[in-house]
């Protein structure tokens, strides 16, 4: 990953065992990398991302030039 400039935040405390869970579920070594997941995620779905990075992310499979017809 492209190196950033460190940013600090705060979270509520009810949303801090939320991201925990979701840490270990998507078994991420940090807690900063499951909030930097859902950043780009919500950017990506925002469209403040390229196809590109959507589909690194899981969010937007590989165009086919398929067309189905009734």
């Amino acid at each position: 990953m492209a190196k950033g400039n460190g940013t600090t935040f705060y979270l509520s405390e009810d949303l801090v065992p939320l991201v925990d869970k979701l840490k270990q579920r998507r078994q991420d070594s940090t807690r900063a990398a499951t909030l930097r997941f859902l950043i780009l995620r919500s950017l990506a779905e925002l469209g403040y991302l390229p196809s590109n990075q959507k589909r690194a992310l899981g969010l937007e499979l590989p165009s086919t030039n398929q067309n189905i017809e009734a």
